[in-house]
């Protein structure tokens, strides 16, 4: 921060200042009403003493602004879900009030179960470990709720602007005190938070420009481009600051530990030194790497700095911030889910209530009322990886992701959410892939269907790429299927060259849809050299009819997905490797894994089977020009005599000279 050079200056500050502040007070009026100060406050604030004084009676204002919020907001919550005096709830209210006594002994969350209407349950505070938030320092907790099923959660902006904004006197009180004492960030934190919390961000990014403190103006004006959704601008902001900043900041920002481990142990998994730890989690958690941003990463930052301007003052509008208060419970709630979409009060009288009750168990030392309960919405997801996949990342599986199993209330509570700006994101089914050998590389292909959208949208294609990133490595785009319509089926061809994690991704052009991906690791890339033992690669599902083969007529037909309806047939095509110098035998079989042989209980019965011999690859193609050690084959299978149910498609192959090889694939019939 740049420090005033003169007393003789202080007549063009103090201009500039008021300039400033009067703006400031516009843009804020303009937005919602404002906190009357109260009459016995203070008129002015003492300059020309010591600016922690200056800053005590600044910090007495803006408590004194954040209690008339607070005033408003509970009028306000016992307004609007109607609670009614005494402990007749409706149901839904009776279930969101369970939510405020999760921070006492569950013999007490029981006892308020028994006070509501018959069939309020409280399995969701008593039986989950995982969203019952507990502080470290006091015997108090904050329990995170789903959006009740009763009514959808309000939008939070309404939410926030129907509380009042910070006055204009308090926002020019904390201009002029952050130009008279650029030396203490206390007033230019607040004043950035006073004016991001009433909407006014426009006048945030104006107010930054003077910050010239290096990482911590940077953290600041990334956090405000980020306010504003300008991702690149906070993304380069925030690595800026990072490259500069303490090792503190740099610790609090990149490692994955409080995402990673249980709510209930809060050990750090990397303790700020396992870089390649923190790095490994955040390259799998950036929600499509066809993004050039790492949504998920930027968010996180987001709530850093959020939680450290809040917690410059021991209270905010719902909760008491102080570690020793249980305000460390509140830090995880802000940085494992964000701020909440809605925070729910039950009333005064609920309030006087509980607050004595509390007290007598927990401690007279025990804060007290308001009880705030958060709520957050179902379109939250989870894409931080498990942490087996931070030490392991090429064993990784789409399953891992919790985002991509179907959304259902039985789901557990996750360790972390997050919601992306451009919507929901999408879970494609598993694609039919297969890695086929060359000589210094695999050919993938991978074959998906796109989710069918709204057709009263009328979406127009959109681009499906396969990526590639390697472990610490850049992305690289493998394949790109240009202008796919959303319900097509997509097939993509590319080469993998050494172990790395895939992800096909198709980017939103539909509102509420950032996207749709699927994404795996593959740990060994299959190659072929004519001295290693033969082999048979994943066999290819194919429609029908066959055409001349060729790798261009495999591209075209191969499947999206392998489920057929009862009495269809399909193409196979597979690839086999070595079998050139001798007539193979080729068989192919249909076994049903739920049943056991007759000849062998431990291999699965077998319904179908075709045996053929191929004289040196007579009846093969050459996928690759000239080399008669890589033979192509496709054939037709009649699936007529099949019922419903899960079958495996198995393929051998057997010659002199060579072991036998297998191959496996699953497939159903409905």
């Amino acid at each position: 921060m740049r420090i005033p050079e003169a007393s003789r200056c202080r007549n063009v500050t103090a201009a500039l200042s008021f300039a400033l502040s009067f703006a400031l007070a516009t843009v804020v009026e303009a937005q919602r009403p404002s906190a009357k100060p109260a009459a016995d406050e203070p008129p002015v604030v003492r300059w020309d003493t010591d600016p922690l004084i200056v800053r005590t009676q600044i910090e007495a204002l803006l408590l004194g602004e954040l209690a008339t919020q607070r005033e408003v907001w509970r009028s306000r919550e016992q307004s609007v879900h109607r609670v009614v005096v005494g402990t007749e709830y409706s149901a839904s209210t009776a279930e969101r009030i369970l939510a405020t006594h999760c921070h006492v002994d569950q013999f007490a969350i029981r006892n308020i179960g028994r006070g509501g209407p018959a069939g309020v349950t409280v399995r969701a505070v008593t039986d989950s470990g995982l969203h019952k938030i507990r502080s470290r320092r006091m015997r108090v907790a904050v329990c995170p709720a789903w959006e009740p099923v009763a009514r959808p959660l309000e939008d939070l902006g309404e939410h926030t602007r129907a509380l009042p904004a910070f006055s204009p006197r308090l926002l020019a009180l904390l201009d002029t005190a952050s130009r008279r004492f650029p030396e203490q960030p206390f007033f230019l934190r607040q004043l950035v938070r006073a004016l991001v919390d009433g909407n006014a961000v426009a006048a945030a990014d104006t107010v930054l420009q003077r910050c010239t403190g290096g990482a911590r103006c940077d953290a600041l004006k990334g956090y405000v481009r980020y306010q504003l959704a300008d991702w690149r601008g906070a993304d380069s902001l925030f690595q800026r600051a990072l490259a500069s900043g303490p090792s503190a900041a740099v610790c609090g920002w990149n490692t994955i530990s409080e995402l990673q481990t249980s709510i209930a142990d809060w050990r750090p998994f990397s303790r700020c030194a396992g870089n390649a730890v923190d790095s490994t989690g955040w390259w799998l958690a950036w929600p499509l790497w066809s993004e050039a941003e790492n949504h998920r990463w930027l968010a996180h930052v987001a709530r850093h700095i959020n939680w450290s301007l809040r917690s410059d003052l021991p209270r905010d509008l719902y909760w008491h911030l102080a570690s020793r208060l249980g305000g460390d419970a509140i830090q995880q709630l802000l940085l494992r889910y964000g701020t909440p979409s809605h925070v729910f009060n039950a009333g005064d009288h609920h309030d006087r209530d509980h607050d004595a009750f509390v007290r007598s168990t927990v401690g007279q030392e025990y804060p007290g009322q308001p009880f705030a309960a958060p709520e957050y919405r179902l379109s939250n997801q989870s894409v931080m990886p498990p942490p087996n996949a931070l030490i392991a990342p090429l064993a990784l599986a789409n399953d891992d992701f919790p985002f991509a199993r179907s959304p259902d209330d039985a789901r557990p509570w996750p360790l972390e959410f997050f919601q992306h700006p451009n919507g929901a994101l999408l879970a494609l089914a598993e694609p039919q892939r297969a890695l086929l050998r060359r000589h210094a590389y695999a050919l993938l292909v991978a074959s998906v269907r796109l989710p069918v959208m709204d057709t009263a949208w009328r979406p127009a294609p959109v681009a499906v790429t396969l990526l590639s990133q390697h472990v610490g490595g850049p992305r690289t785009v493998v394949d790109e299927q240009g202008r796919t319509p959303w319900g097509a089926r997509a097939v993509l061809m590319g080469v993998a060259d050494r172990p790395t994690v895939l992800s096909l991704e198709a980017l939103g052009n539909t509102p509420g849809v950032a996207g749709a991906r699927y994404r795996w690791g593959v740990p060994v890339i299959p190659t072929w050299h004519p001295d290693d033992a033969c082999a048979v690669s994943d066999p290819l599902f194919l429609e029908l009819p066959l055409v001349a083969p060729s790798m261009e007529s495999v591209r075209e037909r191969v499947r999206s997905d392998v489920r057929y309806a009862r009495g269809g047939a399909t193409g196979l095509y597979f690839e086999s490797y070595g079998f050139h110098r001798d007539t193979a035998t080729v068989e192919v079989a249909v076994e049903d894994p739920t049943r056991r042989s007759a000849v062998s209980p431990l291999l699965p019965e077998r319904l179908l089977s075709i045996s053929y011999r191929d004289l040196r690859g007579r009846d093969a193609f050459l996928p690759v020009a000239d080399d008669p050690s890589i033979q192509g084959r496709q054939l037709s299978l009649d699936l007529a005599a099949l019922k419903p149910g899960d079958y495996l498609l198995r393929i051998t192959m057997s010659a002199r000279g060579c072991a036998t090889a297998t191959s496996v694939r699953r497939f159903e019939v409905r």
